[in-house]
């Protein structure tokens, strides 16, 4: 199946699993990405089949190449990180798209903690909040919609103490390296076998702006302030200064521009939204219900989505 036919697809499982015309009411709600966040996934335990190498239990978000999965629990949550380029290339088992790495954040204070986490499709962030007692932390993670960056927005209500830890999945022949200089990175890389069609290297590098993270990878939370957390992503398929890449981007990230990413990545997805409605004749939630399962009328992805969007799907 070509691109083209491929994109078709998935558009027309999704709009018609979800979406179906019927007959105009007089109230207006413009399609969004905001609105669309009314069909969020919520999930209140952790998950457990994370990691998988089937479909998994929890909470997704990315851009079409870059993406995370939230597993772990309310006092030891993990974000595991997806690159589609980033594979072991080889032609027999256990070849195939590999695992680079991801960033665990614990929290002694919230073992036991009530667990509530949404997926929200049409900003495609995740939010969660767990809460013991009076401590609640509260997060929202998503993947910048046009850069290599997956951002973690944390606030608590009262102090409290994370500790954080940047990995690189090891094993299955491939090297792993990391620093601490500039910034905390980690790198995995697939090279060197003699059947390996070719090589494949990645680094992530984590940025935590107006906070110089000490050794010890600890972050406390202070109330009413918001502490951003940046693991910058690429692999030699992006870029040949991979790794340097990624260092000098998690280093020179500020909240400036960590904020003006996320007014990006809104504005990208409330495009992407109405460029796949409204050319169906959807403009509005007035014409708007939910589809049973077993209704999946094959409607096609205007051709306005794949011209614009077709690269990044």
């Amino acid at each position: 199946m070509n691109r083209k036919n491929w994109i078709r697809f998935i558009g027309s499982l999704f709009v018609g699993g979800l979406l179906v015309a019927c007959a105009t009411a007089p109230d207006v709600e413009l399609v969004s990405a905001v609105s669309l966040n009314r069909y969020k996934a919520v999930l209140t335990a952790p998950s457990k089949m994370v990691p998988s190498t089937k479909t998994p239990d929890a909470a997704l978000a990315g851009n079409g190449d870059l993406g995370i999965t939230l597993g772990g629990t309310s006092d030891s949550l993990c974000f595991y990180i997806g690159k589609n380029d980033f594979w072991r290339a080889y032609p027999v088992y256990p070849g195939g798209i590999a695992l680079p790495g991801g960033l665990d954040l614990y929290a002694e204070a919230l073992a036991g903690a009530d667990y509530q986490v949404e997926q929200l499709p049409g900003s495609a962030e995740i939010k969660g909040k767990f809460t013991k007692g009076k401590t609640v932390l509260e997060l929202t993670a998503w993947v910048a919609a046009t850069r290599n960056w997956v951002i973690i927005e944390l606030t608590a209500n009262e102090p409290l103490e994370l500790s954080s830890r940047l990995w690189a999945a090891e094993g299955n022949t491939s090297v792993t390296s990391s620093g601490k200089v500039p910034v905390n990175w980690v790198t995995r890389s697939f090279e060197k076998e003699p059947l390996l069609r070719w090589s494949s290297h990645i680094a992530l590098a984590m940025g935590t702006p107006e906070m110089q993270l000490p050794e010890s990878g600890k972050i406390v939370l202070q109330p009413g302030k918001k502490q951003w957390i940046a693991v910058v992503a690429y692999t030699n398929h992006d870029t040949v200064q991979w790794k340097e890449k990624a260092v000098v981007e998690a280093e020179g990230l500020t909240v400036d521009r960590l904020e003006q990413a996320k007014v990006e990545h809104k504005d990208w997805w409330n495009a992407f939204w109405k460029n796949l409605l409204f050319p169906l004749g959807i403009r509005n939630w007035s014409v708007i219900t939910i589809c049973p399962s077993t209704c999946l009328p094959v409607l096609p992805v205007p051709e306005s989505l794949l011209q614009v969007y077709g690269d990044r799907l």
